[in-house]
């Protein structure tokens, strides 16, 4: 799973658009689209702790976006399962 797909997973489990995940990170909405895109190879450190702190994760799990593909299937399966 990309980062952008891991943002866009978040930002929407979390009831957030994409304007206002990008006030939040003090960024242009068109940002957010780029981010969500994977059209930026490198998020910020900034970003990355911001995003961790918006969605109460550790930030590695956008710097190891293998883990945390597997960590969104098993929520998504535990939901499906309900």
């Amino acid at each position: 799973m990309s980062i952008g797909k891991i943002i866009k997973f978040l930002r929407c489990e979390h009831g957030l658009t994409q304007q206002e995940l990008a006030d939040i990170l003090g960024v242009k909405k068109s940002s957010i689209q780029k981010y969500e895109a994977n059209d930026v190879p490198n998020l910020k450190t900034s970003t990355i702790r911001t995003l961790s702190d918006t969605f109460n994760i550790s930030p590695w799990l956008f710097l190891v976006p293998v883990v945390t593909a597997v960590l969104i299937a098993k929520k998504v399966s535990a939901i499906a399962t309900l």
